[in-house]
């Protein structure tokens, strides 16, 4: 079975491994700066999910399965993909590399296997979708937003929309959102002192 399993490993990384090179090495480049992995993951995971829609839809269609049981699979499908693709922003945007993205795509592709061939007759599919879930609720709270291009505000201040953006999420964590301007946006508007470049 191991043997197995490292042979479908290595097919998956020569294979749907190298899809890495446009999603990661190319889209999610694209998207990261000025939103950051959970916004960059989100786009790149409907994206990512729709263009996988009509293969997964005929692969359930030679199971047998009838058109409500392919409904609820490509629901359940999607949600795995934007969540691989959440999961993966992270990774790539703090290392920048695209064979290790091929190396996770490969090794959650291999997942679903494995369950099944230790568990045989186990929601394979299911359980994996919670575990990518799960993992990708926990990172949520980590806000990471690259800076983007300043614009003026409505009082005329220049602002970094995407360090704004950051430490406002930031903030909606700890406290409900205060109409004032803490030391946190004003650091983002540049009206601060390098003191007070902080989440306030």
């Amino acid at each position: 079975m191991v043997g197995f399993l490292i042979a479908f490993f290595t097919l998956q990384l020569v294979t749907s491994g190298t899809e890495e090179i446009g999603w990661r090495g190319y889209l999610t480049e694209k998207l990261l700066p000025g939103r950051g992995f959970w916004d960059a993951g989100w786009l790149v995971g409907v994206v990512w999910a729709v263009w996988h829609l009509p293969v997964a839809t005929m692969i359930f269609l030679q199971q047998g399965m009838v058109h409500l049981q392919i409904a609820g699979s490509l629901v359940g499908f999607a949600m795995g993909i934007v969540a691989m693709a959440i999961l993966q922003a992270w990774f790539y945007e703090r290392t920048r590399s695209v064979f290790l993205n091929m190396v996770i795509h490969a090794a959650f592709n291999t997942l679903p296997l494995t369950l099944v061939l230790l568990w045989e007759g186990s929601p394979a599919a299911v359980l994996t979708n919670l575990l990518l879930w799960a993992v990708v609720i926990t990172s949520r709270p980590e806000v990471s937003a690259q800076p983007g291009p300043r614009q003026p505000d409505s009082t005329g201040a220049t602002v970094d929309r995407g360090c704004l953006r950051a430490v406002q999420m930031a903030r909606s964590w700890r406290r409900p959102m205060s109409p004032i301007m803490g030391p946190g946006e004003r650091c983002c508007a540049g009206v601060g002192s390098p003191g007070s470049c902080s989440v306030g």
